[in-house]
């Protein structure tokens, strides 16, 4: 590190000191033996410990590096950097550790450190540190992101396939799954008695195949309907316009609506949201806004641990996820018919043609139908 021809002595130990002083980082030096003795640490090494000086320093560590390292990591740190020693010609060794600071903070630093052999003092390293706090916090938070994202993308991918074996499993006469972002799209069920309908597993672009089949399958007089039914934008708009992910976000749309006097006649909750979940949002609806509002709760949990509390403050049901519209239409319907003596004695069926709904789903873009 000094030149090949520098020997650390007494006599040069000055020359290191003032090059120490000059230094930005932290360096120190310590002798590589069982006491692992500090010979000399900069002001920067000082700093890093949060010490006012070096007498303060030499008290929290006992002035060796054994007692520099974070007790977590003695063992672990040692071996490493003999083992990383042994395995480089030039003996440098590199790790990270954590510290103790004098205010009792913990800090991560990384090491870099070469051996090498005196007559004054034996096997000694040379040490430069630094705190790496920040970017190690950093980097942890992209690992916890980055697992999170891919929780996420799994529990979204389970969802999907659950829809996809739930619309299976029905008496829908097609099943497409479509990638509005990419345009593509796959039938999973295709109608036997349409000639003209894709092959069921292969891959076709969704908004020119679904246009041509407009304009040579479906009667002029709703071409039009069908065309504007299907535009990707006519659809994104219509799924961004009711549907939310938060209970907050939920009541200052539900307050919008009540004074225009076109209040929701039904809103489904998903139960577990940010901030508010569903059950406290239902409760929130209740104070706030008309009774005839009905709320339906959606999840993919166990609702008995809920169910007591939710009826209490007036959820009228439950849904299991994934959530399609036939499944809202027959509980309103259901729900309909228990507070409408007359409509159950006429048998009646409840309509949602002209009805006001608000959807509110956390994180549930592939689960959610819109309705």
């Amino acid at each position: 590190m000094f030149g090949k021809h520098f020997e650390l002595n007494e006599q040069t130990m000055h020359i290191v000191k003032a090059i120490g002083r000059m230094m930005p980082g932290g360096f120190f030096i310590y002798r590589a033996n069982e006491t692992e003795e500090l010979l000399y640490a900069n002001a920067a090494v000082i700093s890093i410990f949060g010490c006012k000086d070096i007498s303060e320093f030499k008290e929290l560590t006992g002035y060796t590096f054994r007692g520099m390292v974070h007790p977590y990591d003695k063992a672990a740190v040692s071996g490493s950097i003999i083992e990383r020693i042994k395995k480089n010609e030039d003996n440098f060794d590199c790790v990270e550790y954590l510290i103790i600071r004098k205010d009792g903070g913990i800090r991560w630093v990384d090491d870099y450190g070469h051996y090498t052999e005196t007559e004054a003092y034996g096997g000694i390293y040379y040490v430069f540190i630094s705190d790496i706090t920040k970017k190690h916090e950093q980097q942890e938070l992209e690992k916890r992101l980055a697992f999170q994202e891919k929780l996420i993308e799994e529990q979204n991918q389970r969802e999907q396939q659950d829809k996809m074996i739930t619309a299976l499993a029905s008496d829908y006469r097609s099943v497409y799954h479509i990638d509005l972002d990419l345009n593509d799209g796959v039938c999973y069920r295709a109608d036997p008695e349409d000639k003209e309908q894709t092959a069921e597993g292969v891959p076709f672009p969704y908004y020119e195949s679904f246009k041509w089949y407009a304009e040579h399958s479906v009667d002029e007089n709703y071409r039009d309907g069908f065309l504007e039914f299907i535009d990707p934008d006519n659809i994104r708009k219509a799924l961004s316009e009711n549907i939310i992910i938060d209970g907050r976000s939920a009541l200052k749309m539900l307050e919008v609506q009540y004074t225009k006097h076109e209040p929701y006649n039904l809103v489904l909750l998903d139960w577990k949201m940010p901030e508010m979940d569903g059950i406290e949002c239902a409760e929130e609806i209740r104070k706030l806004f008309r009774k005839e509002t009905t709320i339906i709760i959606l999840t993919s949990f166990n609702w008995d641990e809920i169910m007591d509390k939710a009826m209490h403050i007036g959820v009228d049901s439950f849904l299991a996820k994934p959530l399609f519209a036939s499944d809202v239409i027959s509980e309103f319907e259901r729900i309909a018919r228990k507070n409408n003596m007359l409509m159950l004695r006429e048998r009646k069926r409840a309509d949602l043609n002209g009805k006001h709904i608000l959807l509110v789903c956390w994180n549930e873009r592939s689960s959610c139908e819109t309705v």
